[in-house]
């Protein structure tokens, strides 16, 4: 006989023929015998699912006697003890969980039967004892007994009670969960315990079953030129005096479509999430002017500090370095001294603040600036330690001889200049005695810690002050806006400038125009056919594959902003993984351009599935979520509903709010306990997992968080959706290429979808190029059924309970179907 699935829906259907059944019983009077016959062995057998093989009658306990049922699933285990129908239990109404002695005078009967039970299961070492009449039931739970606080007992009073609190039940006896632990939460909260579905019987992973699961894919010689070019032109360019001259972005301007995915496309921490009292400025840059900044910076003052506020990635650095490198005017240049000290170090090297930035300022202006002698020059260094000259002059007399004078003098300052912070203190004042500026730079503050870079930042104002310098200083916004009325900082007479991202599109089109003007026309690489000829194909139509395929197609820019949330590193980082990916075909697209001259420059462009699939892939022949840009969000979560929607519904939710308001929050901000009591609670077991699964979703950018935390999260933070979450939901969900990666990445719980899966998946992998498109649209196809089925199950469960789920939010497979119908024809 084939075995029952006994999830909650065969439980609730069964438990409707059950209680029609016992109805007819009622009417006779029935012995224990009958009780446990009649009413116990089909309540649990076949409402609940227990095999017989899991249940032990009468068996005898040491000292005791016999008890009635032991049911042990290996998951769940507790004693029963059955009594007549004849005997009513007297239960409280309202109270459904109480502690074991309340009962006794009301319902003696019941405590007896309970403490018998208590007494079978300490020889079984059993947690849990049940009591039931047949139409009644309490559920013990031992640790609890000796608890004062903590109610021990659960009552179920009624048939109708059992029926309404059937989920609750099934939680407690079903063979498959871990009743006990259920009981324990249920009581000791006080709580009816969270809707919980039998976790169904998933088939592994078709990535999983591959005999190769982990090959990678071998480059070739065009792969590793794009490896080369992009560590070169398209990485960091501040070491780099002529990438930095010539392909640095300014912002002078927008043109209208950057302004209008400015809505989209925002710092992780935008700045109107925080009361502005002194709006901070946008850096506005030309060849040679940085604006208002630059006035600024060169406005005659004693000390200055400004702050330069952006999202990590933003290209912060990149301004600081143009901006002293090349902004600033030659003659002004000579009469300045800039230090750069770079706070990654300070993670790296552990070491304290203060020891880090005295070391770093000693060093680069001995290497930096080695032609003003400061540390080599006999006169100079007199003149930095001139004031501590002065005052042990009178020490210094008592020598008879002028060479004796000099060598206590050179003994003094070697002993001075042991003192860190008290020489860079004298060599400031050195410098500002030969008409010299002074700046210092603060920059990679925004990836410490925020207490970090709170501590960073006080040192900051304290060597504006003692130094009497000019500080530039780096911070995310949340930092500052979250510390702005604390009187320990003294934000007074700061210059707050904020550095807008570039468009990825800026980026990339001036460094391919500086790296083709660095090909010679002539280069080639000799690539081999599938005929094994060999054809010539010149460098510079492998760039030109790169400018049409980017900067010909808005589409695959908008793929690499959105999913890197704007940060232009991350931009740099997913650019790397397309063009240096060897699961995209280049091959066959310049051997055509090579063969045939094409003269339509528009023909050299890759497809953009080929995008998504070299961005998910890289290197690798099977995906991996947790191994690629590409996340998939249709991954089961332990969370309790078992759901292929949850994280989908989440971002469904964040888009509903994208036009609310709250607070002094901008538009679009919802707090995450709210989220999870308003929809969350019916489908996430407990807050705490449904805050881990926010947390994922706000790692790669799906959700954005008003502190600009990525990789943590609390119940009070207020969250928003997140250029990758638009694009989850709007361009990716029910993509033909994606949906294929996710159901080779997902359990699938139907083992007709997941064979059929497999065996095209089987076909995929072993494809000639014109037939793989059509075996990725089957897979995504057969998919896209399969979430359709998951979800009317999940929306007939619900309703089953009269749990009510916003419409939207439980339509997801719907739209996913018919707009993949509608793509693939």
């Amino acid at each position: 006989m084939e075995k029952k699935n006994y999830l909650f829906q065969n439980c609730s259907n069964e438990f409707n023929s059950w209680k029609e059944s016992i109805l007819s019983y009622s009417i006779e009077e029935n012995s224990e015998a009958d009780t446990r016959s009649k009413y116990i062995d089909s309540l649990f057998k076949e409402v609940f699912g227990w095999e017989e093989t899991q249940i032990k009658r009468e068996k005898y306990a040491s000292k005791i006697g016999y008890y009635d049922y032991l049911f042990d699933s290996g998951k769940n285990k507790f004693i029963v003890e059955a009594k007549k129908d004849t005997i009513e239990f007297k239960m409280p109404r309202k109270n459904k969980s109480v502690k074991l002695f309340a009962l006794e005078k009301s319902s003696p009967e019941l405590v007896s039967a309970i403490k018998q039970g208590i007494d079978y299961a300490a020889t079984k070492r059993v947690q849990v004892v049940l009591v039931s009449n047949g139409t009644q039931m309490a559920i013990t739970y031992l640790p609890n007994i000796n608890k004062i606080k903590s109610n021990d007992t659960l009552l179920f009073s009624s048939i109708e009670d059992m029926e309404e609190q059937l989920i609750v039940l099934y939680n407690l006896l079903s063979p498959n969960l871990e009743g006990e632990k259920h009981l324990a939460d249920t009581i000791t909260n006080g709580e009816d315990a969270p809707i919980i579905r039998g976790k169904p019987t998933y088939n592994s992973k078709v990535n999983s079953l591959q005999d190769s699961k982990d090959s990678i894919i071998t480059g070739n010689q065009i792969t590793t030129y794009f490896e080369q070019i992009h560590n070169i032109y398209f990485s960091n360019i501040t070491d780099d005096e002529e990438l930095l001259r010539k392909c640095y972005c300014d912002n002078e301007s927008n043109t209208k479509y950057e302004k209008e995915i400015e809505a989209v496309l925002r710092d992780r921490a935008p700045l109107m999430s925080y009361p502005v009292e002194k709006p901070a400025q946008d850096i506005e840059t030309t060849k040679k002017s940085a604006g208002t900044f630059e006035k600024l910076f060169f406005t005659p003052k004693n000390t200055k500090m400004f702050l330069l506020l952006g999202g990590s990635g933003v290209g912060k650095t990149t301004f600081i370095f143009r901006f002293f490198n090349y902004i600033i005017k030659e003659e002004q240049r000579q009469h300045l001294v800039w230090l750069y000290l770079d706070f990654k170090k300070l993670n790296e090297e552990a070491i304290e603040i203060d020891e880090f930035i005295l070391s770093e300022i000693e060093d680069q202006l001995f290497e930096k600036y080695n032609n003003l002698e400061l540390f080599t020059n006999p006169k100079v260094l007199e003149a930095i330690y001139s004031e501590d000259l002065k005052k042990s002059s009178g020490f210094i007399s008592f020598y008879p001889t002028e060479g004796e004078k000099q060598s206590a003098k050179a003994d003094l300052i070697r002993k001075w200049s042991q003192d860190k912070k008290h020489t860079v203190k004298r060599i400031y004042e050195y410098l500002k005695s030969l008409g010299m500026s002074t700046s210092l730079v603060y920059d990679n503050v925004d990836q410490l810690e925020n207490e970090v870079q709170t501590r960073v930042f006080k040192s900051a104002n304290a060597y504006r002050e003692n130094l009497h310098t000019t500080i530039l200083f780096s911070m995310r916004e949340e930092v500052f806006y979250e510390n702005k009325d604390n009187k320990k900082f003294n934000f007074s007479d700061i210059e707050i400038f904020h550095v807008p991202a570039p468009r990825f599109t800026n980026v990339l089109a001036k460094r391919l125009k500086y790296l083709k003007s660095k090909t010679p026309e002539g280069e080639t690489f000799k690539i081999e056919n599938q005929k094994g000829s060999f054809v010539n194909v010149k460098k510079q139509d492998i760039l030109e594959v790169l400018k049409q395929t980017f900067l010909g197609d808005e589409e695959n820019i908008l793929l690499i902003e959105m999913l890197s949330n704007k940060d232009l590193r991350d931009c740099l980082q997913l650019f790397k993984a397309v063009i240096s990916s060897s699961s995209i075909n280049f091959d066959n697209l310049l051997i055509s351009a090579g063969m045939y001259a094409q003269k339509h420059k528009s023909f050299l462009k890759l497809d953009k599935n080929e995008i998504l699939l070299g961005m998910a892939l890289r290197n690798r022949t099977h995906y991996e979520s947790q191994k690629s840009e590409i996340k998939n969000i249709f991954e089961v979560e332990d969370d309790g509903f078992y759901s292929h929607f949850t994280k989908l519904r989440i971002l469904k939710y964040a888009q509903s709010k994208l036009h609310n308001k709250i607070s002094t929050n901008p538009a679009g901000y919802f707090n995450v306990k709210v989220m999870y009591d308003e929809i969350f609670s019916n489908l996430v077991k407990d807050l705490p997992t449904f805050m881990e699964i926010c947390k994922s979703l706000q790692t790669f950018g799906a959700l954005n968080n008003s502190k600009g935390l990525i990789n943590s999260i609390s119940k009070d933070d207020f969250l928003m959706l997140g250029p990758a979450g638009q694009y989850y939901l709007k361009n990716l969900k029910s993509h033909p290429y994606y949906l294929f990666l996710a159901a080779t990445d997902t359990q699938i719980a139907s083992l007709e979808t997941h064979n059929a899966i497999m065996e095209e998946y089987s076909k995929y992998l072993n494809s000639s190029v014109p037939m793989v498109p059509k075996r990725i649209e089957y897979i995504a196809l057969k998919m896209a059924e399969y979430l359709k089925e998951e979800e009317e199950k999940e929306k007939k469960f619900l309703e089953s309970l009269n749990v009510h789920i916003p419409s939207e939010l439980m339509c997801l497979s719907e739209d996913i179907h018919s707009e993949l119908k509608e793509t693939i024809g």
